[in-house]
């Protein structure tokens, strides 16, 4: 009895700490770009838009042109996770890479980055707006609560199969005796 209750306890705590380790792993990431990350973009483009799934702090963004020279821009905050980075109208044709640090909700410094491609005959990037501005605004219990009924249910589940073996166990003794 005391091997199987161990076993239990034991997966039961495994399971509990399953899910904060995920949730202290886990940084802001980008949830949207405009120009598309890795997509031709053509037209006017005076600027990138990023949007990250939870809100960030200190944002600094870097914009290397073709050539591997920087692109000056000017950052705009529209809300904590939801950015624009504005510079002058882009000319060169090529790969931009798009690069940015910036601390996380956990203040971790984190370092992200993709690119783009300028094909003036490409169609114009869509700009961002709407549903995608709030997809990343719960919080981190909103977005773990059905890991921890998952984690009940596999409790419930582990105790009562060791309930189970107690019971039989105690039922075999009193066969042998």
């Amino acid at each position: 009895m005391r091997r199987s209750l161990l076993m239990a306890l034991l997966v039961v705590g495994l399971l509990a700490n399953w899910p904060m380790a995920s949730v202290a792993a886990a940084h802001a990431n980008l949830l949207a770009a405009s120009p598309a990350v890795g997509q031709p973009a053509g037209g006017v483009i005076e600027r990138v838009q990023l949007v990250f799934d939870e809100p960030i702090t200190e944002l600094v963004p870097v914009i290397e042109g073709p050539d591997g020279a920087p692109v000056a821009t000017t950052l705009v905050a529209i809300t904590q996770q939801q950015f624009d980075l504005r510079f002058d109208p882009l000319e060169a044709e090529g790969i931009y890479r798009v690069r940015y640090a910036f601390l996380s909700l956990d203040g971790d410094r984190v370092e992200l980055g993709h690119a783009f491609e300028f094909d003036p005959t490409a169609p114009a990037p869509l700009p961002i707006s709407g549903p995608t501005l709030i997809a990343g605004s719960e919080s981190w219990w909103q977005s773990i609560r059905w890991q921890w009924l998952v984690i009940a249910a596999l409790v419930v589940v582990v105790l009562g199969l060791a309930e189970q073996l107690r019971r039989r166990r105690r039922t075999l003794a009193q066969l042998v005796r």
